[in-house]
């Protein structure tokens, strides 16, 4: 078993290998050595691979929806841009949302903007004509922007913090499995099913053995169209 299984594969075999020890224990002493090691790592792998997963649900929603605000801000930025060029002496619009990839930047771009608006005063110590619809336009896009981006980040921590929780579990649950799949070979042989089954190669395959909770294999990576650009990151 390689020592990069994938984790979608480690969840569909930790349960299968926890069903065939717990089977076979009362055929074989050798197997029912695992009933004290391997079963309770697979349950808290299982545990652990479950409760992620539940999070990268959320965590894509909470990193759309930020970075639809992020992107909602600097389309309106950049909407505002050609007035505040033509009306301020020596505005620079270049140095507003020219980071698009950094929600950080946006923000402060879009707080900064606003305080030019507000600030602004002509030679008669007139404001501009439309600050007020300005403001009232930039202010709820700023807002939405912190608030969307401050929970994508802290959905990102609870992402990061579950899968790592996994990432931990998934090594000593290797061992177990690789030394589990040795043990079969030895009692049983290498035609044996339960043997066969626990093969990373197979992990994709439906078996009687497999929790009814096991994520599916993933779909193949489907090549992009010719000149298409990057794909959103997911």
């Amino acid at each position: 078993m390689s020592n990069v299984t994938p984790q979608w594969k480690m969840r569909r075999l930790d349960s299968r290998a926890a069903r065939i020890v717990q089977r076979r224990a009362p055929q074989s002493p050798v197997i029912a050595a695992f009933l004290a090691t391997l079963v309770p790592k697979a349950n808290a792998y299982s545990a652990a691979y479950d409760k992620a997963a539940k999070f990268q649900a959320n965590w894509k929603k909470e990193m759309a929806e930020g970075r639809s605000a992020i992107a909602g801000l600097v389309k309106l930025m950049q909407a505002w841009l050609p007035l505040l060029k033509r009306d301020i002496p020596g505005f620079d619009g270049g140095i507003y949302g020219d980071k698009p990839e950094v929600p950080d930047d946006v923000m402060e771009d879009g707080e900064r903007l606003m305080s030019v608006i507000d600030e602004f005063r002509d030679g008669q110590g007139n404001p501009l004509a439309y600050q007020k619809a300005a403001l009232d336009a930039l202010g709820p896009a700023v807002q939405a922007a912190i608030k969307e981006w401050a929970e994508a980040e802290a959905a990102d921590s609870d992402y990061q913090k579950a899968f790592a929780a996994v990432r931990e579990l998934a090594a000593p649950l290797q061992q177990d499995l690789v030394a589990l799949r040795r043990s079969l070979l030895a009692t049983v042989g290498r035609a044996d099913k339960d043997y066969l089954k626990l093969r990373a190669e197979q992990a994709g395959s439906p078996d009687e053995d497999d929790d009814p909770n096991v994520p599916m294999p993933p779909k193949p990576v489907e090549a992009a169209p010719p000149g298409a650009g990057p794909k959103p990151m997911a």
